[in-house]
C-alpha cells in the first residue's frame, strides 16, 4: 500500500517537472519571439523618424480650368513697323579765303623797312585768329628780322622780353620803333637823290651838287609828316602799358 503510494506520489512530481519543463521552455520561446518583435519596432521606429526628415514637396498644381469662350487670336505674322532711315549728315563747306604769303625776312635795308611792316599787317589781318594778343603779333614780327643790323635790334628786344619786361606796350608801338630805326624818314628825298645820281651817269653820289638836291626836295619835306610814320598799320587791340626805351 505504501508502495503504490510512493510509486503514485512519484509520478506526480515527474509529471509536474515536466510541465515546469514545458513551461519554462515555452517562456523562453515567447521570450526569443518578444525580442524579434521589439527589433522589429525599432526598425520601424527608425524608418519613421528618417521619413519625417525628408523635405516635404509641394503639392502638384492642377492647371486651371479653360474658359469657355477663348479670345480672338492674333494673326502669326504680324507686320513688323519700318523705321525711318537716318538721314547722313550734310556736310558743311568752309570757304577758304585768299592765301596771303609769309613776309620776307628783314636784315635792315632801309628801302624793305615799310614793305617788310605792310607785309606783315597784311597777313595778321587774314589770319586774325593766330595773333589773339599784342604779344603774339610783336613775337612773330621779331622772328623775320633775321640778319644785317636789324638782327642786333632784335636780339636786344628778345633779351629784354625773355628777362620779364616789355619794349613795346602793343603792336603801334612796335611799329613806331622798327620805323624809327629802319625806316627812311624822308623816303622822297632818298628817291630823288638815286633818280639825280643816275641822270649823271658815272658821277659818283658824293659829288652830287647838295644845294641842287636841297632846292628840289624842299616841297617834298614840307609834306612829311614825322610825328606819323607812313606805312605803320593800326593795331585792333590796344595795351595800356607805357613802352621800354
Amino acid at each position: 500500500m505504501e508502495h503504490s503510494q510512493q510509486q503514485s506520489m512519484a509520478e506526480i512530481v515527474a509529471g509536474l517537472q515536466q510541465q515546469l519543463l514545458e513551461a519554462n521552455q515555452t517562456m523562453q520561446a515567447m521570450r526569443a519571439e518578444n525580442k524579434e518583435q521589439r527589433q522589429a519596432m525599432v526598425a520601424m521606429h527608425r524608418e519613421l523618424e528618417e521619413m519625417r526628415q525628408l523635405p516635404t514637396r509641394p503639392p502638384t498644381p492642377y492647371p486651371p480650368p479653360s474658359p469657355s469662350s477663348s479670345p480672338p487670336s492674333s494673326p502669326r505674322n504680324p507686320p513688323i513697323p519700318r523705321r525711318p532711315l537716318p538721314t547722313p549728315p550734310v556736310p558743311t563747306y568752309q570757304s577758304k579765303g585768299p592765301k596771303i604769303g609769309l613776309p620776307d625776312a628783314f636784315d635792315g635795308d632801309k628801302e624793305k623797312a615799310r614793305t617788310f611792316i605792310n607785309s606783315l599787317c597784311l597777313y595778321m589781318i587774314n589770319k586774325p585768329h593766330e595773333f589773339p594778343m599784342e604779344e603774339a603779333k610783336i613775337s612773330f614780327a621779331l622772328s623775320y628780322i633775321k640778319s644785317g643790323k636789324a638782327s642786333r635790334w632784335r636780339d636786344q628786344a628778345v633779351k629784354q622780353i625773355v628777362a620779364g619786361f616789355r619794349p613795346f606796350a602793343n603792336w603801334e608801338k612796335f611799329q613806331e620803333a622798327f620805323l624809327s630805326q629802319f625806316a627812311d624818314s624822308i623816303p622822297e628825298i632818298t628817291a630823288q637823290q638815286k633818280m639825280m645820281v643816275t641822270h649823271q651817269g658815272n658821277t659818283e653820289a658824293d659829288d652830287v651838287n647838295p644845294h641842287l638836291v636841297q632846292a628840289r626836295i624842299e616841297p617834298t619835306i614840307a609834306k612829311e609828316d614825322h610825328k606819323h610814320f607812313p606805312g605803320a598799320c593800326k593795331s585792333r587791340r590796344m595795351v595800356s602799358t607805357s613802352d621800354i626805351p
